[in-house]
């Protein structure tokens, strides 16, 4: 199965997302949070869209971009709370502009990452330096 550039959970796993908190949670024996409790910032990581844990407990999973929540599944994580996943508004420039990058060996990329607040004129800036056009 051939995978687009930028991964998010419904590219990679066919189980709804919600199923999958929930079973994550259920297996570690945590309940499911009903409410949300705050917000988190998606960011790029080796070409896979990533919400991840604010207590920095470890805890990171595909993000979603139908369902765009995130809560935490490990076991003594202080954070038990319900997070609405947020992607940045121009995250097409931004996988538009980090495509232009090359790829590795098997066709993984190279250098498809991002995070808040770098902005699609900072990959700009990073491709030219590179001699990326």
């Amino acid at each position: 199965m051939a995978y687009p550039r930028f991964l998010t959970y419904e590219d990679y796993f066919s189980e709804p997302y919600s199923a999958f908190h929930q079973q994550r949670r259920r297996r570690k024996g945590l309940p499911m949070p009903l409410t949300v409790t705050g917000t988190l910032r998606a960011y790029l990581n080796h070409s896979r869209w990533i919400a991840e844990c604010p207590s920095n407990c470890g805890d990171a999973v595909f993000a979603s971009r139908v369902l765009r929540r995130y809560t935490c599944s490990e076991p003594g994580c202080p954070d038990t709370g319900l997070y609405r996943v947020v992607f940045p508004p121009n995250f097409r420039q931004l996988e538009a502009e980090l495509a232009k990058r090359p790829k590795h060996i098997n066709g993984l990329p190279v250098h498809d990452n991002w995070q808040y607040p770098e902005t699609v004129a900072d990959i700009r800036d990073e491709n030219r330096h590179r001699g990326i056009s």
